[in-house]
């Protein structure tokens, strides 16, 4: 298995044809620009959504669900390393 890349990412506000704005962030990779994500508004009721490649599919999924899924992340998502070192100090050695 590769390492994942962890490469610069930037910031980019975009005027939709409907006259709304988007923001999208991109990733720097081998000296090329890649859309990452981008964050758009519902016409209909001003939802916000994330818009992501999956395969040939792009997928939106509703920003609140991510932004839920980031809080139980930042407190409840660790490495084995993280783990290894709870069971060893709840053991005493």
């Amino acid at each position: 298995m590769t390492d994942p890349l962890r490469p610069p990412l930037s910031r980019l506000w975009s005027s939709e044809p409907d006259g709304g704005m988007s923001l999208q962030l991109s990733a720097t990779i081998e000296g090329r620009e890649h859309e990452v994500l981008t964050v758009l508004a519902d016409p209909r009721d001003e939802a916000l959504w994330v818009a992501l490649q999956v395969g040939d599919t792009r997928v939106q999924i509703p920003l609140e669900i991510l932004r839920k899924a980031l809080e139980v992340a930042a407190e409840d998502v660790h490495s084995a390393e993280w783990f290894a070192r709870q069971d060893a100090d709840a053991s005493g050695f």
